[in-house]
């Protein structure tokens, strides 16, 4: 009983594949969104500073 159980917690039957696939991979590609922006964010900030501490010297 408890190997059929597992199974079904895996994947339900009734779930359709492409929705089993949103779920496992929508998550990841929204970390990885995340990700991005916020170096891309930060990049914004820090390079013209360290541009500008580079020239002033």
């Amino acid at each position: 009983m408890a190997d059929s159980r597992s199974e079904t917690q895996k994947e339900p039957p009734t779930s359709p594949g492409k929705s089993a696939w949103v779920a496992r991979w929508g998550k990841r590609a929204g970390v990885v969104a995340f990700t991005f922006f916020l170096v891309k964010g930060l990049a914004w900030l820090v390079v013209p500073v360290a541009l500008a501490a580079w020239w002033s010297q």
